[in-house]
């Protein structure tokens, strides 16, 4: 995350993106999701992992299988949230916490 860009591997290429550019991560089995506001990719990983590497940037963990930048949230609800792309994503019992202290804290 050097100079507030996300990297990942695919085979042996690296790739880096803007942390603000970032949407949202989303794990899709072995496999993560990352949607940014240019584009869509995909690399092998874990979700865990992704949450260790961006844990000093505004994501917030709100569900088993997404991370979602905090920046670009327009809506949020009690059981969802609107990204700013129009995207709604669920937010689980468990996690819907996160999202309330993250909002009482900003």
């Amino acid at each position: 995350s050097v100079g507030g860009c996300f990297k990942y591997q695919k085979g042996y290429d690296i790739y880096s993106i803007p942390i603000n550019e970032i949407l949202y991560f989303e794990s899709q089995n072995r496999k993560i999701k990352i949607v940014s506001v240019h584009q869509v990719d995909f690399f092998y990983g874990k979700l865990s992992d992704v949450v260790f590497s961006v844990s000093k940037y505004q994501f917030i963990h709100i569900h088993r299988s997404y991370l979602i930048n905090s920046i670009h949230v327009s809506i949020v609800r009690y059981n969802e949230v609107v990204l700013s792309n129009g995207i709604t994503l669920p937010i689980s019992r468990s996690k819907r916490i996160n999202l309330r202290d993250y909002q009482f804290n900003e």
